[in-house]
């Protein structure tokens, strides 16, 4: 997400993913953010419009919930 996208064959390649759960990931990612993510064979993107929710859009990827959290922790 650094590059501001996400590469479905590397993923593959360096962490044995599935290529139909990243697919299906990445499509719940598009429905939720509609136009602020680009989705096309290669992965998934994130244009310049959608950069401002870079890490909102990340999040909608993190294994970790911290949805009743609300913040993380770090005070």
């Amino acid at each position: 997400m650094c590059d501001f996208e996400v590469s479905t064959e590397e993923l593959v390649r360096d962490f044995a993913a599935d290529r139909e759960e990243l697919a299906a990931m990445f499509k719940a990612c598009a429905d939720h953010f509609g136009d602020m993510v680009q989705l096309s064979d290669e992965g998934l993107r994130i244009p310049m419009k959608g950069r401002p929710l870079t890490r909102m859009i990340a999040r909608h990827f993190d294994a970790y919930d911290l949805s009743k959290a609300g913040h993380s922790s770090a005070i």
